[in-house]
């Protein structure tokens, strides 16, 4: 990956990676991590999904970030 990731991204992909790690491949974030998922989705890291509650999304790893993880 030639791209940098922010802060609150990194985040977003180690709490991800973790829980695969112990079998889960979805994780809710905050509707105010939106824009920062959004970039990650844009890089194929990560599937941004519709939350199951308001203000919320889910996401989950791609099959590319779960190789190079």
């Amino acid at each position: 990956m030639t791209e940098r990731l922010t802060p609150t991204q990194d985040l977003i992909m180690e709490t991800l990676a973790a829980r695969y790690r112990t079998g889960e491949h979805l994780w809710t974030f905050a509707s105010t991590h939106q824009k920062q998922a959004d970039g990650l989705a844009d890089m194929g890291l990560i599937h941004v999904m519709h939350g199951i509650t308001e203000r919320s999304f889910r996401a989950s790893l791609t099959e590319g970030a779960n190789r190079a993880g």
